[in-house]
């Protein structure tokens, strides 16, 4: 079935709206297949640990062993407390190894004035902060602004263009020439008005005197014709 115009287009449009949502879950797994976790990007929601992360940052995680984690190390873990879970960002402050090889760590915020009242095992750890991206966060911290984007995203994508070539061939259909510019045939006879342009003035006194002349013999020829 082949499809007209209008409907190319917005198979098209509607195709690369579907491309983007792909290449962003697909640029998030393979975020956590390189970086071996499964919270490669978290948002900072709090100023617990200014000024070394701000609200609204984003942080990268490097999955990596409790084993690997040492003192001073910024990590993302799960922070139980009151029968609570939280996704933290702190920093490690204490380790302890337990006799069975159990790595158990004491984390605070670096804007904090106590550390965490609970300990934190080595599997709730997600891994450590490897980088930061700052403001970046805003767009996960308050829900308005990612729709407000989505809708500038999507006029952009789908009504810009429209309107862009509604109005050029709206200005095609309707623009006319102010001057018409008449073509001259091009031929071997010497054209008089041509060699006074381009001759000056001696030309132009020869030109006119030969065509007075011509006047006065073709009047004198034709008052002996009246006459006879």
């Amino acid at each position: 079935m082949k499809l007209k115009r209008k409907q190319r287009k917005q198979l098209i449009e509607a195709l690369t709206i579907i491309g983007m949502l792909v290449a962003v879950i697909s640029f998030y797994l393979v975020l956590r297949l390189s970086l071996n976790t499964d919270v490669p990007l978290v948002v900072v929601v709090s100023g617990s640990m200014q000024p070394a992360l701000e609200v609204g940052d984003i942080v990268i995680v490097q999955g990596m062993n409790a084993t690997q984690i040492k003192e001073k190390d910024i990590i993302v873990f799960d922070l139980r407390e009151n029968n609570y879970t939280t996704r933290t960002v702190h920093r490690v402050v204490g380790i302890q190894i337990l006799p069975n090889r159990t790595h158990v760590f004491t984390t605070k915020g670096d804007n904090n004035t106590s550390s965490d009242l609970t300990p934190v095992l080595g599997d709730q750890v997600y891994g450590r902060v490897i980088y930061r991206i700052p403001l970046l966060g805003y767009l996960a911290l308050d829900p308005m602004l990612p729709l407000a984007i989505i809708i500038v995203a999507l006029i952009i994508t789908l009504i810009w263009p429209e309107k862009q070539r509604k109005k050029r061939h709206l200005h095609h259909s309707t623009f006319k020439p102010k001057h018409h510019i008449p073509t001259q045939t091009i031929t071997n006879k010497p054209n008089p008005h041509i060699w006074l342009q381009i001759d000056g003035p001696s030309t132009v006194a020869r030109t006119h005197k030969t065509n007075h002349k011509s006047l006065y013999q073709k009047a004198t020829t034709q008052n002996n014709s009246d006459h006879q």
